[in-house]
């Protein structure tokens, strides 16, 4: 059920996808107000939707795990379905999938790319920006690994109900939403030196992706030996 919620929330808010193949979509309408026309009342009224069915998702989320971290410990073989008759059926969709999906969008973007006039183009026009971006990636990965460890080292005995709700809000909002939010509230003339340099990137990227370090550090500290031990792994 949260692998449900979760794949619902991060589809209903994709972005990238259905803006280049110009799909109306909420996401697509929100950003546009806000990008193209600078309308913030239309894109906030266009996120609210995106924004409330978050938070539906992370309600029941919270209601289904409560206070509970599941984690994946090797026990023998593990559960084994075995397919009989179906398997040939089942490889054959697989590789259908596999090829529909992956090979041929793959290999018509590499037709493409591999060629010298268009590597050399995108050097001289990205290179740049390929800099920037694997060192913003690199603050905040590092930022969000350090954060995650302590909120999850601090809250594994109290107030990890708490935590994980809100890490998981942010996850769950749509970066459309969450990125007007950032804008409404750091763009002011107090709050300039943020909203004028890339901290504001960073600042986005820690409170979307929070919740991933968060829980990823809180199941290493309940499938530690010692945990188990005393039986404090769910």
């Amino acid at each position: 059920m949260f692998s449900l919620v979760l794949v619902f929330l991060l589809a209903i808010g994709e972005l990238s996808v259905p803006s280049f193949l110009r799909y109306p979509v909420l996401p697509v309408l929100s950003f546009t107000q806000f990008a193209a026309s600078y309308n913030f009342g239309a894109a906030t009224a266009a996120a609210v939707p995106l924004a409330a069915l978050a938070l539906v998702g992370v309600l029941v989320e919270s209601a289904v795990l409560q206070n509970r971290v599941f984690t994946f410990r090797s026990i023998g073989r593990g559960l084994l379905i075995p397919l009989g008759r179906w398997k040939p059926f089942a490889a054959a969709i697989i590789g259908l999938l596999t090829v529909a999906l992956v090979i041929l969008p793959l290999s018509a973007l590499f037709a493409d790319a591999f060629s010298l006039t268009a590597m050399r183009e995108a050097l001289q026009r990205a290179g740049a920006s390929v800099v920037r971006s694997v060192i913003y990636s690199a603050i905040a990965a590092t930022i969000l690994m350090t954060l995650g460890f302590l909120l999850a080292h601090l809250t594994r005995d109290r107030g990890q109900r708490l935590v994980n709700f809100l890490t998981l809000a942010l996850f769950a909002i749509p970066g459309t939403v969450l990125s007007i939010g950032l804008v409404r509230l750091w763009n002011s003339p107090v709050t300039w030196f943020i909203y004028a340099t890339p901290a504001l990137l960073i600042l986005g990227y820690t409170a979307q992706y929070c919740a991933v370090t968060t829980r990823l550090s809180l199941a290493g500290f309940f499938s530690h030996p010692e945990n188990i031990r005393r039986g404090r792994s769910p």
